[in-house]
């Protein structure tokens, strides 16, 4: 199931809901859209009509659709610093600190990049008197941007896990998940007979190594007389060496 993460403390005043977003969050937030929509992969991008969620959707290498959901806190772009750490659920405290964006996204284990804040386009001009040219490319290394680039280099990283399921849904009798699944699911129940069936559990960093787990369901008689077999080929084999 997709999966939600805040990146590093996930804090926020009460009121946080209410506040309306600030002229910087507007041209921070239409900056980085813009690079955005030039970053490898992107196919499309939504937003919210309040502009306070992003949706970017995308491809990988074998042109697999993904998703990736940011919930954006009020502060943005200044949001907090680099993260240590995700939580599962929105949390909020009257500390008065504001929180940092929340991750909505579909993979085997838990996205956990670090948010890179960047100043406001105000900042930048008033302190650094630095052209549009120069924020632009500054942008591109904070914010959603940068995040979006930490997805990508984590999608590369399940290419052959995914390989390996699609190669699986499409040649066996999957009994379970229920197909398409998403791609959090590193599981698949395979029909082997009539009352029989082989439940395998995948390394998601590691998916050409053996199965983290191997069961068979059913029958114990059916289960008996399949391991016989296997054991016979094994032993077969290893003789033979």
């Amino acid at each position: 199931a997709t999966t939600s993460a805040t990146i590093g403390d996930n804090t926020a005043s009460s009121d946080d809901a209410a506040t309306s977003l600030s002229v910087s969050y507007y041209a921070a937030l239409f900056q980085q859209l813009s690079i955005l929509e030039k970053q490898e992969g992107i196919d499309t991008i939504d937003t919210t009509e309040d502009l306070s969620r992003v949706t970017l959707s995308c491809h990988d290498a074998a042109k697999r659709p993904h998703e990736l959901t940011v919930d954006l806190p009020k502060t943005f772009p200044a949001c907090g610093g680099a993260g240590g750490g995700t939580a599962n659920s929105r949390s909020s405290s009257t500390s008065g600190v504001s929180r940092r964006p929340i991750l909505y996204c579909d993979l085997p284990l838990e996205f956990d990049p670090k948010w890179k804040p960047g100043p406001t386009r105000e900042m930048m001009f008033k302190t650094l008197h630095v052209s549009e040219d120069v924020a632009s490319l500054s942008s591109s290394s904070h914010g959603l941007v940068n995040l979006y680039q930490q997805y990508r280099k984590v999608l590369a990283t399940y290419q052959a896990l995914w390989d390996d399921l699609d190669e699986i849904d499409r040649s066996a009798w999957v009994l379970e998940p229920s197909l398409p699944a998403n791609r959090s699911i590193a599981e698949r129940r395979i029909a082997l007979k009539p009352g029989l069936s082989l439940a395998l559990t995948f390394d998601p960093e590691r998916s050409r190594a053996p199965p983290l787990g191997a069961r068979l369901v059913g029958s114990s008689v059916d289960a008996a007389a399949l391991r016989e077999r296997v054991a016979a080929i094994v032993d077969g084999a290893t003789s033979g060496m």
